[in-house]
């Protein structure tokens, strides 16, 4: 396990990567297997790219890079040379929460296609895989099946916080010129023209129960 130092700089003209400590890889099991297989990748409705983007990440290799555990302000490995690849992390429920402080701090950048420092529960959340009930309240995440089909919100919550993790498969984008500050679901994205990194884009989303925190 590696510690990153780097302090996190939230203001949007002095933007760098969020910092925390780098996810460790996880053991793959029969629910990220089944995640591996994600969707091919389509040019994101309403979000301004270069016309020959979807051309670009089919010319890469679609590899799967296996999982990794998240929390708070966690990094993922560096992935400028695994365009088109997918990997899995692994959250657990206790963190898929409006009182998370990437979510609360809204350390997320773009729309439907994120800067790869972007927190993955605020992705979640943005681009509609979550639903969470009351924005005020520690709420969980309402209705996700277990195939990773996202449902209406009706109620009662399909699970308890704290038990299981979601698997979250995410497909590795290319750098975007301009990643927009949107407004969605609770949440407002922040603005970011100047990106190093490359893209992420929520693919599935699954709940194990069988991993315990």
């Amino acid at each position: 396990m590696h510690v990153f130092t780097k302090a996190m700089e939230m203001d949007n003209a002095n933007h760098q990567s969020p910092a925390g400590t780098a996810m460790i890889p996880a053991t793959i099991t029969h629910a990220q297997e089944t995640l591996a297989a994600a969707s091919p990748p389509n040019l994101p409705a309403g979000v301004m790219v270069h016309q020959d983007l979807e051309a670009l990440l089919n010319s890469y290799p679609a590899n799967y890079l296996g999982s990794w555990h998240y929390w708070p302000h966690s990094t993922l490995p560096n992935l400028h040379d695994s365009i088109n690849a997918t990997l899995t992390v692994l959250i657990p429920l206790s963190f898929v929460s409006w009182s998370n402080p990437a979510v609360r701090k809204a350390a997320i950048w773009g729309s439907t296609v994120y800067s790869d420092d972007s927190d993955i529960v605020a992705m979640l959340i943005h681009s509609g895989h979550i639903k969470l009930s009351d924005p005020l309240s520690a709420a969980t995440p309402s209705k996700v099946s277990p195939e990773g089909d996202r449902m209406d919100v009706d109620g009662e919550p399909t699970f308890k916080s704290g038990k299981g993790h979601l698997a979250v498969t995410l497909r590795v984008y290319p750098r975007l010129a301009h990643y927009p500050s949107i407004y969605s679901n609770g949440v407002r994205s922040r603005c970011w023209d100047s990106h190093d990194g490359v893209s992420l884009k929520v693919e599935a989303v699954a709940i194990d129960p069988y991993l315990i925190p």
